[in-house]
């Protein structure tokens, strides 16, 4: 037995309250400490005692035990022990005596129930098995408050009552609860909560008569039992006395906040809410790693960036980023980042902080508040290039912004930003000719209008010359005579082009300064003739050299390259005059590539790319820093078909960018048509001649290798081993016009075999590249040579090329898998038009697995709004054994029509009417085919709504808008003027885009657009495009 201690010592602060209250404390606050009851003692026991009794038999009832007097009932230990095992969900052990006969019995009853409570957690103090056998009711009071705060509010280290009151205030701002007794008299609070834990159940608490308590408290504990099974542990008489003890009014609230309780349920239904990828069932193990809280603030405006880890440390840092977020929010913490990693902590303090976010206006998130953007996506290098910054919200803190600048080879460029009260402006120098991706970012968030991309062009020319600057054909050229000192008499001025024709030039005489203009219209060294009074004065003529940067042409992009291969194409500027610097961009997704450029004869240039992913690539040239005519030039690189699923690759990972590092080959396996089998051959760089020009980065590119190939009298090319040499690590070594070069070397990883197939068409001639689809050429190999040509940041290598004149090409039919059920497109030997094109909308879809398929049709791809779609079913089952079903996304039924085209071929009909993700479940003999249900996705392009699209001046962007929200999945494609002028296009969110193109003519443009192969309404449009007028300035010679 154990004997409690009477004696106690008594200090001020004890004397402030009853001994009742002394007698029945314990560590927690249980039983009453710190309330100054001062007199009705009896009252505040005889509600408490009630309302105490009333929660244990609450337990009881289920093991057909019920406790009338908790000072006697409790004596014998058996309910004591019974309430216990109902807490605690398991048996005691050692088991307890259901029939005691002494007090003896009694006390080894009791002791095992308090043992197990010990042992669970509960801390029992200044109470022991003698106080219940005796009856002590103000110590089993205090027991049972243990165990109330144990088993139903929940275990925590922090006082349950400032956690409690946290959530009430949380839930209810409009109450401004302090207490659990006064505050609860009137019934009107109980009645708000009952209305937060369902809207709409109580909402005409504010309109309650405060005076009718009673009446009040009654009519809310009666709605909270029939509606939510809230037992009436509290009678409302009492709820309404001013008289109410603290742990009373608590213990009937707590019903309300318990784990799964009507609160509870209200503030996760409101979490989730706000969770837009993820539910949660809990305010524990969910919230340990921290993500659920940063995710709320996101999502509420103040963004929080965590890490998935299953290590706790980085658990904790992302809690902490959530506090500080929350923050922000205006909401301050109730534990520590470190309490809620615990994986035991108490719900009750995690769901009240989360209740704390429910009425803060959500905040505007960061990366909506601030815009940034460049007025010009051209620069030149090595020249200060501004961008504009533009606060959206009064909210915005300068500090919190930054910005990302990354050039073509991928390195950071240095950018210094500067603010007033408004706005900000960013500044930074290019260094590199190329794509500069520039995301200015708010708290860490990219904000509205980035990335976006200012293209460096090269400097202009600085040309070696004598004589007058050198110019462009087509520039005004000025002369100016000064004529002080002279005598009198006539100027005359004569342009002489280097075909030996005389031009004229008109002379303006003003202040004793003659001005005479002429504009050259032919490349060559031009001749300046100034005579006063019919002689030539002294140093002319004068020379002046005229380069025509549209004298520049492009060989070698009619066919299509093949991706992760080395492609070539020549460069041809005999047209320009001879004297100036090529410099070539070549930019896919929005990155430059990667290539090397050398001279390979006078004015003749090879460029050499290793193509990455199918798609449309931009080839920029430049003409002593002016774009030559027609660029940027198109190069395709993959069959349509292989764009097509590259397009769709790209949707459903739109937010990671495309890099211009090499990855590993993802297209070496596509089938879609029938393509030669490819052996990937690598050839790592190896040059050691000194260039100005070379990579900073790591390529894998090298310098073009070519080896002579004879045509068998099978399919298939051959490498022709005798002019191979293989050396001792396996690698074959090219010899090129009997030179070996080491740099030339490469290694075979499979049979150097390239099998053709009917889909491809190979000219009946020797041929030196052994990568189809590349153009090819049988002429010797020359010695490449040192040239002013300028790739930027890549290598110039001296590698051996002759001029390309046999090539490798597609057939112009189109070669189609009849086991699929997909189309592929024809493919055309020479792509004259340009095109651009973008998915609008589109989800991956999962193609069934073609050699067990046993249905095709155009219906498994795309299903036009409207119209019929056709469904084949390649069986001789009867249609009555044939089920095709086509479920709607608003779940209905579509209705189908079924016939026989043939003894084998089943065909179903059917049309859609909603926009969005339909399947297609097929079933013959009850057995379902591979691959179903068929993931299809219905659009309706009449849904594409394109905004004004506003006249153009050349030289200047076009810009207009659409919006394709409404028009489902699939391929929208703009053309312009036949695809002879690039379009752009720009993602907006939310399936809007803008377009642009930039017009180059004073003409009218046509401006034609198709959604998954029909016209958008409207289409096509013409835009009036008028001249910008004569740019740049004119050289001047003063004589």
């Amino acid at each position: 037995a154990v004997k409690r201690c009477c004696n106690m010592a008594v200090t001020g602060e004890q004397l402030r309250i009853s001994q009742i209250g002394l007698v029945a404390r314990s560590p927690e606050g249980h039983a009453a400490k710190g309330m100054a009851i001062k007199g009705h003692e009896d009252l505040w026991v005889e509600i408490q005692a009630n309302t105490f009794r009333n929660w244990v038999n609450e337990h009881l009832r289920s093991v057909g035990m019920e406790v009338r007097d908790l000072a006697s009932d409790f004596c014998d230990g058996t309910r004591l022990c019974a309430l216990v095992e109902v807490l605690q969900k398991r048996k005691l052990r050692p088991s307890w005596i259901k029939r005691p006969a002494n007090q003896h019995q009694y006390l080894e009853n009791v002791t095992s129930a308090l043992t197990a409570v010990s042992e669970d957690g509960v801390k029992l103090v200044n109470i022991g098995n003698v106080d219940i056998v005796n009856g002590n009711l103000k110590l089993i009071l205090g027991l049972i408050w243990s165990l109330i705060v144990r088993y139903q509010i929940g275990r925590s280290k922090f006082p349950p009552r400032k956690l409690m009151l946290a959530w009430l205030k949380a839930v209810l701002p409009e109450c401004r609860v302090t207490n659990f007794t006064t505050d609860w008299n009137s019934g009107i609070f109980l009645s708000a909560l009952l209305d937060y834990c369902e809207p709409g159940l109580f909402s005409h608490w504010k309109h309650l008569d405060p005076n009718d308590s009673v009446r009040n408290c009654r009519t809310a504990m009666e709605l909270a039992r029939s509606h939510f099974a809230v037992p009436m542990v509290l009678e409302p008489e009492y709820l309404a006395s001013p008289f109410l003890d603290e742990l009373s009014g608590m213990t009937y609230l707590s019903y309300f906040m318990k784990e799964n309780s009507p609160g509870f349920r209200s503030t996760l239904r409101w979490v989730n809410s706000q969770l837009k990828d993820k539910h949660i069932s809990n305010f524990t193990r969910d919230w340990n790693d921290g993500s659920v809280l940063c995710d709320l603030t996101t999502s509420l405006g103040a963004p929080a960036r965590h890490q998935l880890s299953n290590d706790p440390l980085v658990w904790e840092s992302n809690l902490n980023n959530g506090i500080n977020a929350g923050r922000k929010l205006g909401v301050e913490p109730l534990l520590r980042a470190k309490d809620m990693v615990d994986s035991n902590v108490e719900h009750l303090g995690v769901m009240a902080y989360a209740a704390h976010f429910q009425w803060i206006p959500p905040r505007t998130a960061p990366s909506l508040t601030v815009a940034a953007g460049s007025d010009s996506h051209t620069t030149r290098i090595n020249t200060m290039t501004h961008f504009k910054i533009e606060w959206l919200s009064d909210e915005v803190d300068h500090r919190n912004i930054s910005v990302e600048v990354i050039g073509p080879e991928q390195q950071r460029v240095d950018c210094r930003l500067t603010y007033d009260s408004v706005s900000g402006k960013g500044v930074f120098t290019p260094t590199h000719v190329g794509m500069h991706q520039v995301t200015v970012y708010n708290e860490g968030e990219v904000v509205k209008g980035c990335p976006f991309y200012i293209r460096a062009m090269p400097e202009l020319s600085e040309i070696t010359y004598t004589g007058m600057e050198p110019c462009a054909v087509g520039s005004i050229v000025e002369v100016l005579v000064n004529s002080n000192g002279a005598r009198s008499g006539n100027i005359d001025v004569v342009a002489r082009s280097p075909t030996g024709r005389s031009l004229d030039c008109p002379v303006n005489e003003r202040g004793g300064v003659y001005t005479a203009t002429f504009q050259p219209d032919e490349p060559g060294e031009w001749s300046i003739a100034v005579m006063h009074s019919g002689e030539l004065i002294q140093g002319g003529p004068f020379t002046c050299f005229v380069f025509d940067p549209d004298g520049v042409k492009l060989l070698g992009l009619e066919s299509p390259a093949i991706p992760e291969s080395i492609f070539d194409f020549t460069i041809d500027a005999r047209g320009t005059g001879g004297l100036g610097r090529i410099i070539v961009d070549i930019v896919q997704d929005k990155h430059s590539l990667p290539h090397t450029i050398e001279k390979v004869g006078d004015s003749l240039y090879n460029v050499s790319l290793h193509t990455n992913r199918p798609g449309k690539y931009r080839v920029y040239v430049y003409f002593n820093g002016s774009l030559v005519k027609g660029s940027p030039f198109a190069l395709r690189v993959g069959t349509r078909e292989q764009m097509k699923m590259e397009r769709y690759n790209s949707a459903a990972s739109k937010n990671s960018y495309s890099s211009s590092t090499h990855e590993s080959s993802r297209y070496s396996t596509f089938n879609r048509v029938n393509s030669p089998t490819i052996h990937q051959i690598s050839s790592p760089v190896n040059s050691h001649s000194p260039s100005p020009f070379g990579y900073r980065g790591a390529s894998p590119l090298a310098s073009p290798l070519r080896s002579p190939v004879e045509k068998t009298a099978s399919p298939a090319l051959r490498i022709n081993n005798s002019s191979l040499e293989k050396s001792s690590s396996s690698a074959f070594r090219v010899n090129s016009s009997s030179t070996e070069k080491s740099s030339s070397a490469f290694r075979v990883h499979s049979s150097p075999i390239l099998k053709t197939s009917p889909g491809f068409r190979i000219n009946n001639s020797p041929v030196e590249k052994v990568s189809p689809g590349f153009r090819v050429n049988s002429s010797p190999s020359v010695n490449g040579l040192h040239s002013p040509v300028h790739s930027p940041g890549f290598r110039s290598s001296p590698s051996p090329l002759a001029s390309p004149t046999q090539s490798l090409q597609y057939n112009t039919s189109s070669t189609v898998d009849t086991s699929s059920n997909v189309r592929v497109s024809t493919m055309l030997s020479n792509l004259s038009q340009r095109r651009d094109s973008w998915d609008a909308l589109i989800k991956t879809q999962n193609n069934p697995n073609e050699a067990d398929l046993k249905v095709s049709g155009d219906s498994l791809q795309l299903l036009p709004l409207h119209r019929a779609s056709t469904l084949y079913i390649h069986t001789d089952a009867p249609l009555a054994q044939i089920n095709v079903t086509v479920t709607a996304p608003s779940k209905q039924q579509l209705p189908i029509k079924m016939t026989r085209s043939s003894s084998q071929q089943a065909v179903a009909y059917f049309t859609v009417t909603e926009v969005g993700e339909h399947a297609i479940d097929v079933k013959v003999k009850d057995q379902r085919v591979a691959g179903a249900p068929f993931r299809s996705h219905a659009y309706d392009a009449c849904a594409i709504k394109v905004g004004r699209i506003p006249n153009g001046m050349v030289g200047q962007p076009v810009e207009f808008e659409i919006d394709g929200s409404g028009a489902g999945s699939g391929n929208l494609e703009i053309l312009v003027n036949g695809g002879h002028v690039t379009s752009f296009v720009r993602n907006l969110g939310n399936q809007r885009f803008l377009a642009s193109f930039v017009p180059h003519e004073a003409l009218s443009h046509l401006v034609e657009m198709k959604f998954n192969g029909e016209a958008v309404p409207g289409s096509p449009w013409q835009v009036a495009v008028m001249s910008g007028g004569l740019g740049g300035g004119a050289p001047k010679m003063s004589v």
